[in-house]
């Protein structure tokens, strides 16, 4: 059994973040994605990058409020695939 099927699945009808907060928080999550895509390469990160983590954000707020069914999130491979063929594109488009 994986981390995440321990924890319930959280309800969609959930109250979502006051938007002040969830504006703030996916400013400071797309920075952090932005930055880590970036990684070493000198100077700042550019549009396409700062683009992608902003999706990034974007999807982890959304998945995390309603999650999908498909992808399994509580499957590993499912996940792993999913992220190389959907999410590692986004990335090297990005970064050239």
């Amino acid at each position: 059994m994986t981390a995440y099927r321990r924890y319930p699945r959280r309800d969609a009808h959930t109250e979502p973040a006051p938007i002040g907060q969830s504006v703030r928080l996916l400013t400071m999550g797309s920075a952090f994605i932005s930055n880590y895509i970036h990684g070493q390469a000198p100077g700042p990160p550019s549009q396409p990058v700062r683009w992608v983590a902003d999706i990034f954000g974007r999807l982890f707020f959304t998945y995390n409020s309603m999650p999908p069914t498909d992808p399994d999130f509580g499957d590993d491979a499912e996940l792993r695939r999913f992220a190389y063929e959907v999410r590692t594109p986004m990335m090297e488009r990005a970064v050239g």
